[in-house]
């Protein structure tokens, strides 16, 4: 309970010794109110992330992909291997969740 009341309600504490821009970004990141807290496109685009602008980010639809596209679908072989036990079953819903 005392770790949880700290991260709820203590200030972060952040060394003074840390680059500015790092102590920037942590502090949003750690930022209590969710209204308030560094969203992802802003982290992205932040002078500690990007040395301040010298190394930007790739583009964020050229750094993601559709999975789907390079994962084949397994055989009928494949899944008859894989249920072999109950474990196997367990195993196949797990991937098939992901």
């Amino acid at each position: 309970m005392e770790l949880f009341t700290a991260v709820r309600e203590k200030k972060p504490n952040i060394p003074n010794d840390w680059d500015d821009h790092l102590k920037d970004l942590m502090t949003r990141m750690l930022e209590k109110d969710p209204q308030k807290r560094i969203a992802m496109p802003e982290i992205r685009e932040h002078n500690w992330v990007t040395e301040e602008g010298q190394e930007p980010m790739i583009e964020t639809d050229t750094n993601l992909f559709d999975i789907g596209k390079h994962v084949e679908e397994p055989t009928q072989e494949e899944l008859k291997n894989a249920i072999g036990t109950l474990r196997g079953i367990f195993t196949v819903i797990r991937a098939v969740q992901k």
